[in-house]
Formats: structure tokens, sequence, C-alpha cells
């Protein structure tokens, strides 16, 4: 234990990153002889875990995870189309559109 009273990780992030990148590069049947072989540790196992159920069930959404961890996630675009409103148009609303317009504003 630290001076601090937090335990020091035992991996720092760039060395997870580094693991993930090595073993998603690894063919299937040498990850499942590293987990089943018993000699990788515990991070290992389980990217090796994720890797292998992703690639057998044909489900990556558990794998989503490793890869937002290696290359960081996938930036979303947003399209939002804004239209000036005139006082015309305010006064054309019906009542109960105006008030639930002023509401939420």
């Amino acid at each position: 234990m630290n001076p601090s009273g937090k335990p020091k990780a035992a991996y720092s992030k760039d060395q997870i990153k580094a693991k993930i990148t090595n073993l998603m590069a690894e063919p299937v049947d040498v990850l499942e002889k590293k987990l089943t072989g018993g000699r990788c540790s515990a991070l290992e196992a389980m990217i090796c875990s994720v890797i292998i159920t992703a690639v057998k069930s044909g489900d990556f959404t558990r794998l989503n995870g490793l890869l937002d961890r290696t290359l960081g996630k996938v930036k979303e675009e947003i399209e939002q189309t804004i239209k000036n409103v005139t006082d015309e148009d305010l006064e054309n609303l019906p009542q109960d559109a105006l008030l639930k317009l002023i509401s939420n504003s």
C-alpha cells in the first residue's frame, strides 16, 4: 500500500491497452490455449475470454468495451435543424402548443 492509502494499480492504463492490443492480434486458438493452459494473468484471462466469446457467438457488444479502451469511442455526429421562429409563427400556434413551448423554456 502506498502512503496515501490507495493501493497502487497492478497495471497502468498504457499497459492494459498494450495487453488488449497484443491479445486481439492473436488467433483464437492461441487465446484458447493461453486461457486453458493456466499460464496467464487474471487480466489476460478476462481479455481472452471476452475476445473468444465475441468471436464464437458473433456478439461483439462485449468486445466494444475493449475496442473503446484501446481505440477510443467512436464520435457520433448529431444533425440538428434550427428554424427561426417569427412573431407570426407564434401567433398562429394553437394555445396549448404555445403554453407547452413556454413551459419548456
